[in-house]
């Protein structure tokens, strides 16, 4: 089983590009157990150690708003426990705690903005698809549910 971590704010303008994702994903009938929380927490290796293959998808900085990257994640050599955790954290929970190594990747979408009660911005708001692409390309084939 794949799991989609699309993590984010909604409140938050770009921030909520994630969970808007995740949800999208599931909607294409892909094979994935979608989880759409606000932040990762700790809780959430017990569900990375038992996926075949994760898959986070979250807001960024530092590129144009809109850009879509992905990017192949291991786990950090020792983890922190603190008030919001980091893909790489999870996944080092996840190895610490359960022995688990699944392969990892982000979907970032690149935001403008993280104001608070603002919607998604233009730009974040046309990358959507273009993300859902990404998460989609790295399923293993085929991800669709057969039809009956």
């Amino acid at each position: 089983m794949t799991l989609v971590l699309a993590f984010g704010n909604p409140l938050r303008g770009d921030d909520g590009v994630g969970p808007e994702v995740g949800r999208r994903v599931a909607a294409t009938g892909a094979v994935v157990e979608v989880v759409t929380p606000l932040q990762l927490l700790p809780e959430h290796a017990a569900q990375v150690a038992a996926a075949d293959r994760v898959i986070f998808v979250d807001a960024a900085v530092g590129r144009q708003a809109g850009e879509v990257v992905t990017i192949a994640l291991q786990a950090a050599p020792t983890v922190r426990v603190d008030h919001a955790l980091t893909p790489a954290a999870i996944l080092t929970l996840a190895r610490d705690l359960y022995d688990a190594r699944p392969p990892a990747w982000i979907v970032q979408v690149h935001a403008a903005h993280f104001t608070t009660g603002a919607p998604l911005s233009a730009a974040v708001a046309a990358a959507i698809p273009r993300a859902i692409n990404a998460v989609l390309a790295l399923l293993p084939q085929p991800h669709h549910t057969p039809p009956r």
